[in-house]
């Protein structure tokens, strides 16, 4: 995962309640953000209104982000709050859901690996699938983990967890996804999830 591109002055500025140091780390949180909001609450009626709240809230409480290198982290966990507000208001379960733009985004280096962009959406659909079955704290826990690359001390801070039970939903996660997909798929999977799993 790249870290943000800004030293600990700027963050300092920024925790300081300096509005146009906010906006200007907004711009780059904020897309991020973004793409995390709509695949878990899997349409785009209600993005916007969240993405308007997560910023008011994260402004408002950069004073409690210590160390302030941890904005990252904690603007996912405020991001995954409101989203859970807008899914209990709509009476419904999260949803892990991409655009055309995202999917092409999704694990390049696999992507490239494969023959036909058919043969990818094939593998990516059957993926996201088996994702969708699985619990809900570890279908987040391996998002966040493989796509999003946090650290499992940043999951567990931003799921407000240990870091013991982010360890837990990952394994499970794993051994889930096993039952779920077929040999050619885990095989392709492998590849990533053993590469990743080398930085936990």
């Amino acid at each position: 995962m790249a870290a943000l591109a800004y030293n600990d002055d700027f963050l300092q500025i920024v925790a300081s309640g300096d509005h146009e140091a906010y906006q200007e780390l907004w711009q780059v949180l904020e897309p991020l953000l973004r793409r995390f909001v709509r695949r878990l609450i899997g349409h785009a009626e209600a993005v916007d209104d969240v993405m308007q709240d997560v910023s008011i809230a994260l402004y408002h409480n950069l004073h409690r982000i210590k160390p302030i290198e941890n904005i990252r982290p904690y603007a996912f966990g405020v991001a995954r709050n409101f989203c859970y507000e807008e899914l209990r208001r709509q009476q419904r379960r999260p949803t892990m859901q991409m655009d055309e733009e995202e999917i092409d985004r999704a694990q390049v280096s696999e992507r490239e690996a494969l023959d036909d962009d058919a043969e990818w959406m094939a593998l990516y659909k059957e993926v996201q699938q088996a994702i969708d079955r699985l619990p809900e704290p570890h279908r987040q826990t391996m998002i966040l983990f493989y796509e999003e690359e946090f650290s499992q001390a940043e999951i567990a801070l931003m799921m407000n967890t240990s870091v013991g039970t982010v360890k837990s939903r990952l394994h499970y996660a794993r051994r889930a996804l096993k039952g779920l997909l077929s040999p050619d798929t885990l095989s392709t999977l492998n590849i990533a999830f053993g590469r990743r799993k080398n930085h936990e």
